[in-house]
């Protein structure tokens, strides 16, 4: 399992981060922090979206994600809360597929 992120800016999809991948777990932590520059954050959405890596030819398979207004969010502050998660095809129309 991994987390993939991407700042969106209207139906550009822009910036891919992407965690490492936590196997062999049905809670997995990663313990990562993904940096985004401040400049490149404003008017942005942040996109962040749940993955299952498969074995061999498997396409991997999105668990869901979420999409946040960073402009409504104060960065200098630390948030922390839970999301609910969206089906990752929901998210735009961008070709979401993984990796």
């Amino acid at each position: 399992t991994y987390v993939k992120t991407y700042l969106r800016d209207g139906e550009r999809w822009l910036h891919k981060k992407k965690t490492r991948v936590v196997r062999h777990s049905k809670v997995p932590e990663w313990r990562q922090t993904l940096k985004y520059d401040s400049c490149d954050v404003f008017g942005r959405n942040l996109l962040i979206m749940l993955w299952q890596k498969k074995q061999g030819f498997e396409s991997n398979q999105g668990l869901g994600g979420a999409e946040l207004d960073l402009d409504l969010l104060q960065l200098s502050k630390i948030s922390v809360g839970w999301y609910p998660l969206f089906p990752i095809h929901t998210l735009g129309t961008h070709n979401a597929d993984s990796p």
